[in-house]
């Protein structure tokens, strides 16, 4: 059975998701990866992953921190919240959701095919798990390498723990990503 908000998607969506869907890469460890960032990743197993298209936007929200007493400074903080707008008809969290949906049709969210989002780091931190972003090998770590020759580790990924995003606890993360990868 489809997710309530798949019943009220309309064709034109349901062709969009399948394009997106299609972006999916398999990493020679069995992971699932879609990028939704502008940059093309290639992996430490020569996996070549091609933006799928939809871009995981964020916003980063201006939170006042506070005014020095003594010469009036104000100091704020930047927060990254989901970006309101839709892309192609979609939210972000509802594009991530229909991902699943498409890769695991019919199974309860934390029974699906493990997933990973590739994203920015501001994206990871508005959106949560499993919205990720690769980490360079060793050798490429570092801005003088040229993204086009970074290469990313295949069983490294960033996260923010603060934030569970789709799955609800650390536990529930941890036995997602234990579950059998191919």
């Amino acid at each position: 059975m489809r997710r309530a908000f798949n019943h009220s998607m309309s064709q034109n969506i349901t062709e969009e998701i399948k394009k997106y869907a299609n972006k999916i890469k398999k990493l020679a460890n069995g992971m699932l990866v879609i990028n939704t960032t502008p940059h093309i990743y290639v992996f430490e197993d020569n996996t070549v992953v091609e933006p799928c298209g939809y871009l995981l936007n964020a916003d980063l929200v201006e939170s006042h921190y506070g005014t020095s007493e003594i010469d009036g400074i104000e100091f704020f903080t930047l927060n990254p919240k989901q970006n309101p707008h839709k892309q192609n008809e979609l939210y972000g969290g509802q594009f991530i959701q229909a991902i699943v949906e498409e890769v695991s049709p019919g199974a309860k969210f934390d029974e699906t095919k493990p997933i990973l989002f590739l994203a920015s780091k501001i994206a990871i931190e508005a959106y949560g798990f499993p919205v990720v972003m690769p980490t360079p090998t060793a050798e490429t770590l570092g801005r003088t390498t040229p993204h086009s020759e970074k290469r990313m580790q295949l069983n490294k990924f960033i996260i923010r723990d603060e934030n569970p995003g789709f799955y609800t606890t650390k536990s529930q993360r941890t036995c997602w990503a234990n579950s059998g990868w191919s």
